[in-house]
């Protein structure tokens, strides 16, 4: 009876830590998928789906319906995105102590091999970014505007800082968070370098470490990362514990932070004028490029 007691009583804690073992960008996907599969059955062009338990879980497990689940995703999917979303049906069943029906399963994987067969399976590589790309870009851009100049900067830290997208920007407006985002007091200039300093990233989820990344002052040079920053930071004072980059708002005297959307539609833009291809190019080919002469050094 006590045990019984303790467990109702420390459920609530149990399902938020159990819920935050993932990536916040996992949670946000993963419950995306879980909410596709359960309602796949409640629609009248589905079969029915009755409710995950050791009882009804046949309908549910059985080959014929992990196939036809499978052959609904293939209708708006890649075949390299159904197995994540078939992930999502492994853990359902694991949760609830049921099997994985996905493990050997023959007919799944035939069904897969089908799927493969009829869409292909093309991988849509993005480029990563060179010294001569970036150069080309930075002849289109107007770097006494603060939307350019911050862009050019951020373009600069991912690339010799081998910085993600994540580390550097946020995704909304109201999506600050100092103790995970990158902040204008995070950025430390000296006469050789500046260093970047970050808390929190894709490998460091659990701020077990602190991560600085030097950045070198190439004097006179178009791509030196300080000389881009010290620009960007001059035409747009902001306060050391906010956002590292933002731009004046529009209509108000207020400051806003860059969003992903901001610099991908700045990115491809200027991409298109200098003559790249805007469809190879992404945020990702800065940490990409900047890692190649890394390696080849």
């Amino acid at each position: 009876m006590a045990l019984t007691v303790l467990f109702i009583y420390f459920r609530p804690l149990v399902s938020h830590v159990t819920f935050i073992t993932c990536f916040p960008q996992t949670q946000r996907i993963s419950r995306d998928w879980i909410w596709k599969f359960l309602s796949f059955g409640n629609k009248p062009t589905h079969p029915p789906l009755r409710p995950l338990t050791k009882v009804s879980c046949e309908p549910i497990s059985s080959s014929v319906r992990i196939m036809g689940y499978a052959a609904f995703l293939a209708r708006s999917l890649s075949i390299s995105s159904i197995p994540a979303y078939l992930n999502i049906v492994r853990i359902l069943h694991l949760e609830h102590g049921l099997e994985d029906p996905t493990k050997n399963n023959f007919h799944l994987a035939t069904t897969l091999r089908g799927i493969r067969r009829c869409k292909g399976q093309t991988v849509s590589q993005k480029k990563p970014m060179t010294p001569d790309m970036l150069l080309a870009i930075k002849e289109h851009l107007n770097l006494t505007d603060p939307a350019h100049a911050n862009f050019w900067a951020v373009c600069l830290v991912g690339f010799f800082g081998l910085h993600r997208k994540a580390n550097m920007l946020l995704k909304g407006v109201a999506k600050f968070n100092p103790l995970k985002n990158l902040r204008r007091g995070d950025i430390v200039f000296y006469p050789d370098w500046v260093i970047i300093i970050n808390r929190w990233s894709k490998t460091i989820q659990f701020s077990q470490r602190l991560l600085t990344i030097p950045l070198p002052h190439i004097q006179g040079h178009p791509l030196c990362p300080h000389a881009a920053l010290q620009t960007a930071f001059r035409l747009v004072p902001a306060p050391l514990s906010g956002p590292a980059f933002v731009l004046p708002a529009p209509s108000s005297s207020s400051l806003m932070p860059l969003t992903y959307a901001k610099f991908d539609n700045l990115l491809k833009s200027v991409a298109l004028t200098a003559g790249l291809d805007p469809t190879r190019i992404s945020g990702h080919s800065l940490r990409a490029g900047g890692g190649n002469p890394s390696l080849s050094s």
